[in-house]
């Protein structure tokens, strides 16, 4: 049973991983952009997410509602300023893992580069798990799944079915 629950969890956290890898392959696809700076964005984005729960009392899930418009905005002036410059696509790997080296390092400065957890009073679903029979399923992986899921799945969509996919 501890090896179907390691495979399950596994899964979980592989929707998240996919998710992640979802963003790369889009904009390798479309735009032929070599863009590392999108690990560096989720990076900001988790500490972004960490900050607000922890200092200013806002529901974990509920920060995507700050972080995702933050950093689409910032995705998009780094997007520009390649379209602008016109980066080909070697030197769009390069600048981009500048970049990414930047802001691993702003992030490192500003929150350190310890472990960082949320406590239970800041990260309710922390604690919190489904039961199914001899399977747990933890509440905040399972949310990230289903939001990756969720995610993908309209982008899929979006590429399918839109003049602009």
């Amino acid at each position: 049973m501890d090896t179907l629950q390691a495979g399950l969890s596994g899964v979980l956290v592989g929707g998240l991983y996919a998710l992640m890898a979802a963003g790369l392959s889009i904009t390798w696809g479309v735009l032929r952009i070599i863009n590392l700076i999108h690990f560096g964005l989720i990076l900001l984005g988790a500490y972004l997410t960490f900050q607000l729960a922890t200092s200013w009392g806002m529901d974990p899930v509920l920060t995507v509602a700050v972080t995702v418009p933050a950093l689409f905005v910032l995705g998009a002036a780094v997007q520009w300023a390649f379209d602008r410059l016109e980066i080909s696509e070697l030197n769009s790997l390069l600048l981009s893992f500048g970049l990414l080296i930047v802001i691993v390092q702003a992030v490192s400065n500003l929150w350190s580069a310890d472990y960082q957890q949320m406590t239970a009073a800041a990260n309710p679903y922390a604690t919190r798990s489904l039961d199914a029979g001899p399977l747990v399923f933890p509440v905040n992986t399972l949310i990230a799944f289903v939001l990756a899921i969720v995610v993908i799945g309209g982008a899929h969509l979006a590429l399918q079915r839109t003049f602009t996919g």
